[in-house]
């Protein structure tokens, strides 16, 4: 039996087990990532890509699902909160997950962000500084 756990290991062979917790610290889904290079400590192109990648497939998704989830309890089925419950419970409730699905907005706004600007930026400005710090030898 195998126990996973929320946080990422890194073995010897380069697989990460990534488990993201469910409700009541349940494991709610876990994915094995291969390939992965067990030394990215240096800032490289590749890295920087390897931090994109990550992003674009794992944290952007989840804040997908998250939103996913808050869009289908937005209404409470009849009875709902009952007649007095709805100025009170239901007002409270309405706008607690109105603030959640707007961070949750806003944060996968960020992660996109950082995704498809500044770290395709960086990335691309890496390699042009690379490739022009190339000492050139005229024959």
């Amino acid at each position: 039996m195998v126990v996973l756990d929320a946080n990422p290991r890194l073995p010897a062979d380069g697989v990460i087990i990534k488990c993201v917790p469910g409700f009541a610290g349940n494991v709610g889904w876990c994915r094995i990532v291969t390939g992965v290079k067990p030394d990215t400590r240096y800032i490289t192109p590749a890295a920087i890509g390897e931090v994109r990648q990550v992003l674009r497939d794992d944290l952007i998704p989840i804040f997908d699902a998250v939103r996913r989830i808050l869009d289908e309890n937005e209404s409470i089925a009849f009875p709902g909160w009952g007649l007095l419950g709805e100025w009170t419970v239901g007002a409270l409730y309405s706008s607690l997950l109105d603030t959640l699905q707007r961070d949750a907005d806003t944060a996968r706004s960020v992660l996109t962000g950082w995704e498809d600007g500044a770290l395709k930026y960086a990335q691309q400005n890496w390699i042009a500084a690379e490739d022009a710090a190339v000492q050139r030898v005229k024959p």
